[in-house]
């Protein structure tokens, strides 16, 4: 009920608090299954393990814990084990890699290799996908390689303490977790948050450093939070033996201030990310309301317009229902040739722009094949720019 960082994402359309239940779920069933047994449980596992991959692509890392549980830590049949978790698995996912193969000539993402050879975060939205090759990465160095991955491992460490652990949550937790290693869901979550940290850290950097890991580990979640009053419990009562409290008393005294600071923590951290100090106009939906207003100004200036290229082709198709594509990250010449690849006619362009675009959002008259139509400013004062795309040989 107090979450922390996850609370606007759990009430949102996002898979955050999907993620968090079958995730979790998945590990639960897990622990369940090496304790018992039972071959249902295994199918179960497989089962849930495949509806985590259809809500987070990263979903398929529950398949490390779930055939470490089956070959390992079941008690008998092992081999079956492993076999009912791939069965149940396989069972979920292969329609949805049928009707890849079927859309789009493949089971898997066209694009899925091209992301282990990222140089940075704005690589995700090159144009063509096609630079993006193991030579092109191996020329960066292997100091570079290797200082961004440490980079993300970093961020992803200071992100389990202050937003997974809710800063003051994390030591009860690691407590918790400690006194309960040898419980199948503690280890089996362990497993998983180790292979998650990995993943994220040094095959996928910067999409783990910039929101994979805050995402994928709401699976842990259901986990974390159970542990948090078993740490709080434990330390309470050794601190009560060695200050010599009466234990009742500390446990209730405590017992409430910690969901007090969650409550105060959360609450707080709704009130500057999402209201913004001004509830008329919140913070959370001011990107929402600067669409709504330039897609009223490119329907006053073209009612049936194109493609348009802008930088949250998503959130844009909400609030005008005009066909868009991502602005791609490079100079404008890369622009340009996405422009005629995709038969775009607007390109509406923010403060939020490629760097390799800076100067053309400073100075649009500097590209002569982009007029500038209209300036709408958003709630933060910055300008966004209507940039109509001229046909070959037409002067702006």
């Amino acid at each position: 009920m107090l979450p922390g960082f996850f609370f606007p994402f759990f009430v949102t359309t996002d898979t955050f608090a999907l993620f968090a239940l079958v995730g979790g779920g998945a590990m639960a069933a897990m622990a369940s299954a090496a304790e018992r047994g039972r071959p249902l449980r295994w199918l179960v596992v497989g089962v849930l393990t495949g509806l985590a991959h259809l809500a987070r692509a990263d979903g398929v890392l529950l398949l490390a814990p779930g055939l470490l549980a089956a070959v390992f830590w079941s008690k008998e049949r092992r081999t079956s084990s492993a076999f009912l978790v791939l069965a149940g698995y396989f069972a979920v996912m292969t329609p949805w890699w049928a009707r890849g193969a079927l859309a789009g000539d493949s089971p898997l993402p066209l694009g899925l290799n091209r992301t282990l050879w990222l140089l940075r975060y704005e690589d995700l939205f090159s144009y063509p996908a096609s630079i993006l090759t193991p030579e092109r990465w191996w020329a960066a160095g292997l100091t570079a390689i290797g200082r961004d991955r440490l980079q993300a491992l970093l961020t992803n460490l200071q992100s389990l303490i202050a937003v997974n652990g809710l800063i003051f949550l994390g030591p009860f937790m690691i407590v918790a977790a400690v006194e309960n290693r040898r419980e199948p869901i503690v280890r089996l979550s362990g497993v998983y948050l180790a292979v998650l940290i990995g993943v994220m850290s040094f095959v996928f950097p910067y999409a783990g450093a910039r929101g994979g890991f805050f995402h994928s580990s709401s699976a842990l979640m259901p986990v974390l939070w159970a542990l948090a009053p078993l740490g709080l419990r434990r330390t309470v009562r050794w601190a009560a033996e060695l200050r010599g409290w009466v234990v009742e008393r500390a446990q209730t005294l405590y017992g409430w201030t910690a969901p007090a600071l969650a409550g105060l923590f959360t609450f707080g951290l709704l009130w500057l990310r999402v209201i913004g100090g001004t509830p008329s106009e919140p913070a959370w939906s001011g990107s929402a309301a600067a669409y709504v207003a330039v897609a009223a100004e490119l329907d006053s200036l073209d009612p049936s317009p194109p493609a348009v290229a802008v930088n949250n082709p998503p959130g844009f198709f909400l609030a005008s229902r005009s066909p868009s594509v991502m602005i791609p990250n490079g100079p404008p010449e890369v622009l340009r040739a996405a422009t005629a690849r995709f038969n775009i006619g607007w390109v509406i362009l923010d403060a939020n722009r490629p760097e390799g675009l800076a100067g053309l959002y400073e100075t649009p008259s500097s590209v002569t094949w982009l007029h500038l139509a209209r300036r709408v400013q958003e709630s933060r004062g910055e300008d966004i720019l209507l940039l109509r795309v001229l046909p070959e040989g037409v002067e702006p």
